[in-house]
């Protein structure tokens, strides 16, 4: 290492041009550096709902979440898995993985579940669909109410009506 640092200290010229590749690497990485206000993030989802007239949140999360969180699970481009059971139907939200199509993981999906042949006889055939934000969200506002007097006005200023 000081044989290197001696060797700059004889030679002005090539430390000055180190130092001029050097600027000129780093304009030239800065210039060509993409920058984006709204960066295109791909958070989709394939969401899975199944009506079941009549069956109460228990039943829905047994006979309908449960085998179709199973028969998912492992599944290629499947990033996290979410069921909600509600009175007559239930929901699974299927996150993708960055970079997946959404229409074949959502074909997969509904080749998966056509599989399962243990729903109850009341239930409808599953529905999906696409759920895409390719942007991040930017309408986000928190708030704070200084006095009542002004909250409504004040308020409205950033709602959108």
């Amino acid at each position: 290492m000081t044989s290197l640092i001696r060797w700059f200290l004889n030679s002005p010229v090539a430390a000055n041009l180190l130092m001029a590749a050097l600027l000129f690497a780093g304009i030239s990485a800065a210039l060509n550096l993409t920058v984006r206000t709204f960066p295109e993030i791909n958070t989709g989802a394939v969401t899975v709902t199944v009506v079941y007239p009549g069956a109460t949140p228990a039943e829905v999360a047994d006979t309908i979440l449960t085998p179709i969180e199973q028969q998912l699970t492992g599944l290629e481009g499947v990033r996290g898995l979410d069921g909600t059971a509600q009175e007559d139907s239930g929901t699974v939200t299927v996150q993708a993985t960055r970079g997946t199509d959404l229409g074949t993981l959502q074909n997969n999906i509904e080749t998966a579940i056509a599989r399962i042949t243990t729903f109850p006889e009341a239930a409808q055939s599953p529905a999906s669909r696409k759920c895409s934000s390719p942007r991040l969200p930017s309408n986000s506002c928190f708030t704070a109410m200084p006095h009542e007097r002004t909250s409504r006005h004040w308020l409205s200023r950033f709602a959108m009506i």
